[in-house]
């Protein structure tokens, strides 16, 4: 049951506002096998301000006439007049030149309210061609009827329509996640002199160095990277940490550095810089066992968004996008959204990631491989691009009430023979329109 050229028209109250949102919906690090020949996707060439999502508050996008704005609940603001957006899955055109209103964060309708305008696309179906055929009947005519055989082994069957899929997964929505405040609010972290107590800095490298045990940094504009020593837990939030001028990195733990608390914060490439091909790093890297967690936040630039291996991993609500593509085959970037190398006990819940399908780069928007990695639950993500949005080479895995994304450059998913899928459900294939099928 495919849903096809749909629309929900749902009103929503941001602020004292009224706007009508409209969904259409149609039919690094990693070494991956990146031979096969080159499918690009459409780059969005829009950009989304700022702002963080919740459900009664929308996202505003200065759009020019026609132009094409990735949404997936949208409606353009002329004035006075609210109008409903048109166009297909990954984008939709607007009208004429205006204000458009983004909906974070993004979900489905419910399943019955699927069912109920499938029934009714299908009603007025039928009443046109019963309209067209007493149109076409001008005289009688004798009908034969032939006589068909029927099927046997040998004859084909139709295959019965794609299982409905009950999908209510919530996921922000683009630019709602990170530090969303004013930068100029921040404290500035660029030498020895603005270094916080517990760091140091590392001009050569452009790097902050976290050395002291339980730090919390907070509110700050990071000009590098951030390198923890430290036990204890280090809380990074409210911050941007924009790298790119010296060694490329987000935030790299060290082995032993113990945990990792972040929140709402940027981590960005700094204009005019460029990846270089021999940096496989993510946005956030680990080289140890930790515990994490990792909660609204934004990350880009690398050439993956995070590389972990440890227990106790909370990884939910995050935006990873606009990875670094460069090289040439076979010395090349390989993009993963999230790379597990080991660990146990980790929840992947609530995030959008979104890596793009150009070969020979992109690999998995999830991207497992490894020993000792065990009860992981992926829920109500957005998985979009790669060779395939999922691939797990090894691992024990639930996998529920995801989006998958059109964007791919051979399949849905690849499940390898030494990982073990505990539970599949409810997964939704937005090429299709139909469930991702149990591996």
């Amino acid at each position: 049951m495919k849903i096809l050229g749909w629309k929900l028209i749902v009103p929503v109250v941001a602020a004292a506002t009224s706007v009508v949102v409209a969904l259409v919906a149609t039919g690094g690090g990693s070494p991956g096998e990146q031979s096969l020949p080159t499918v690009t996707a459409p780059a969005p060439t829009s950009t989304i301000a700022p702002q963080r999502d919740r459900i009664t508050t929308t996202t505003t996008v200065s759009t020019a006439p026609d132009s094409e704005v990735p949404a997936y609940l949208l409606a353009v603001d002329n004035g006075s007049e609210l109008l409903p957006a048109v166009g297909g899955l990954g984008s939709v055109s607007a009208r004429d030149q205006a204000d458009s209103k983004i909906v974070q964060p993004w979900r489905l309708p419910p399943l019955a309210e699927r069912q109920a305008a499938e029934a009714e696309a299908a009603r007025a179906a039928a009443t046109a061609a019963a309209a067209e055929a007493a149109q076409a009947a001008v005289a009688p005519t004798t009908t034969v009827t032939p006589v068909v055989s029927p099927p046997t082994a040998s004859q084909p069957v139709s295959d019965s329509p794609p299982q409905p899929v009950n999908n209510t997964a919530v996921f922000p929505g683009r630019g709602g996640v990170g530090y969303i405040g004013d930068p100029a609010a921040l404290t500035v972290v660029e030498s020895v002199a603005t270094a916080p107590a517990g760091t140091s800095w590392d001009d050569s490298r452009k790097v902050l160095n976290v050395n002291s045990p339980d730090l919390i940094l907070d509110h700050l504009f990071i000009r590098g990277g951030v390198d923890v020593y430290g036990g204890g837990t280090t809380t990074l939030s409210n911050s941007i940490v924009e790298y790119g001028a010296g060694d490329e990195m987000g935030i790299l733990m060290r082995g032993g550095s113990g945990a990792l608390v972040m929140t709402d914060t940027t981590i960005r490439r700094a204009p005019g810089t460029t990846a270089s091909v021999g940096n496989g790093r993510g946005g956030v890297q680990i080289s140890g066992g930790h515990s994490m967690t990792l909660l609204r936040n934004d990350i880009s630039g690398l050439p993956d968004g995070m590389q972990l291996a440890g227990d106790n991993l909370l990884v939910a609500w995050n935006w990873i996008h606009d990875l670094a593509m460069v090289g040439s085959y076979p010395n090349n970037t390989h993009n993963d959204g999230i790379q597990l190398y080991s660990g146990s006990n980790i929840t992947i819940a609530n995030n959008r990631i979104e890596i793009g399908a150009t070969a020979p780069y992109s690999n998995g928007a999830l991207f497992f491989q490894g020993s000792g990695i065990g009860n992981v639950r992926i829920e109500s993500n957005y998985l979009d691009g790669g060779g395939f949005p999922m691939r797990f080479e090894t691992g024990t895995v639930s996998v529920i009430n995801n989006v998958i994304g059109p964007n791919r450059l051979y399949g849905n998913k690849l499940v390898g023979p030494a990982a073990t899928v505990v539970e599949w459900r409810d997964n939704l294939d937005l090429a299709t329109g139909g469930a991702v099928t149990p591996p």
